[in-house]
């Protein structure tokens, strides 16, 4: 069986620049970005004031949320993800 491979175009920063960020500084900010994923539009997370152990749990939670709404998550660097709708 052949697997397809296929690269992600690497996002536009100035459409980046224009798309909300949201800073988590604990866990208790994971609900309010999964309602952000449930309002369903794209924006930015950014993980950093969380710390690593915390920032892990935000993700995880958020990746829940993304699959749920069938959406998509991907990493920008190291604390910063991009979360975006499911496509129609």
């Amino acid at each position: 069986m052949k697997e397809e491979l296929y690269w992600l175009e690497p996002p536009d920063p100035e459409e980046l620049a224009r798309l909300p960020l949201h800073r988590a500084g604990g866990f208790s900010d994971a609900t309010e970005l999964a309602e952000q994923v449930r309002a369903g539009g794209a924006f930015l997370a950014d993980l950093e004031e969380a710390g690593p152990e915390a920032a892990q749990r935000i993700l995880d939670f958020l990746c829940g949320a993304v699959w749920l709404a069938g959406g998509s998550i991907r990493k920008l660097s190291a604390w910063t993800y991009l979360i975006t709708p499911p496509e129609d």
